[in-house]
């Protein structure tokens, strides 16, 4: 069972009604492009991230059945092309204008029709550029490139966390991440994924990610920005609706059967 969706993702071309129908869907967490290359900004960035962060706190669901009170988290992220990782993170830095409990993600996947994937050594020095300047490892956004680049257990990947590409009910990660499993996960993009692949408040289509166990909502907004201690505020299980009693019942159950089969196997 795949959980429902925390955090949406957008670019410049995505239509944007209501953030306010977002957040209602229990929605804390957006990630928008910043930039591409070494001159593409997008154009929608600045003012959809003030928008973005001017709501208020938002009700949402955990994968463990707490219910959390969150205030909007924010992240921008860079589409990787690869030529010239020290200019293209520098320009990432000069437009993302990160600020204090954001966070940044380098979007490493093929580029053009071509398909070309760019090399994973580029990419480290991209995220270790972007790193210096923030003080936290970063966010790498990633589905066949990082399988197919990566080779084994790489040190400098594994301490970076991972949001996962992967449109389905279920997901395979790169052996770096093969302990810790991914930190974000993205099932839903465009039309193609388990659903909802569209969001109440977004006019089309829209990219939309999950958590999944051992992962938890209330870990991933500590982890945003770099660690901190969060204090989340919850509400007992008896102020969930039936909607949402029925999602932790249905987690229960996997978890249920998961625990009886690896019984059978000791």
């Amino acid at each position: 069972m795949v959980f429902k969706p925390i955090c949406i993702d957008l670019y410049q071309h995505d239509e944007v009604e209501d953030f306010s129908k977002v957040r209602a869907q229990g929605i804390a967490f957006l990630i928008h492009k910043a930039s591409e290359g070494t001159t593409e900004v997008d154009k929608q960035y600045k003012a959809r991230r003030d928008a973005w962060l001017k709501g208020g706190t938002t009700r949402v669901l955990d994968i463990d059945g707490q219910v959390l009170q969150l205030k909007p988290r924010f992240a921008a992220y860079h589409f990787f092309d690869g030529g010239d990782p020290v200019a293209e993170a520098n320009h990432f830095l000069n437009t993302a204008d990160i600020r204090p409990g954001e966070d940044a993600v380098i979007d490493w996947e093929p580029v053009g029709a071509s398909g070309h994937q760019p090399d994973e050594d580029l990419a480290d020095t991209f995220c270790k550029v972007v790193e210096a300047q923030l003080g936290f490892p970063i966010i790498v956004y990633s589905g066949n490139v990082a399988k197919e680049r990566l080779k084994g257990v790489d040190q400098r990947f594994r301490k970076r966390r991972l949001w996962l590409a992967s449109y389905g009910k279920t997901f395979t990660v790169q052996q770096s991440w093969a302990n810790s499993g991914p930190w974000l996960w993205q099932d839903d993009g465009d039309k193609y994924g388990p659903g909802p692949v569209k969001i109440p408040g977004i006019g089309n289509y829209c990219d939309n990610s999950t958590v999944t166990a051992p992962m938890t909502v209330k870990k991933l907004y500590s982890d945003w920005g770099g660690p901190a201690v969060v204090t989340t505020p919850t509400v007992t299980n008896d102020q969930l609706t039936t909607a949402e009693n029925e999602i932790i019942q249905g987690l229960k159950g996997e978890l249920n059967v998961l625990e009886g089969w690896i019984q059978s196997r000791l």
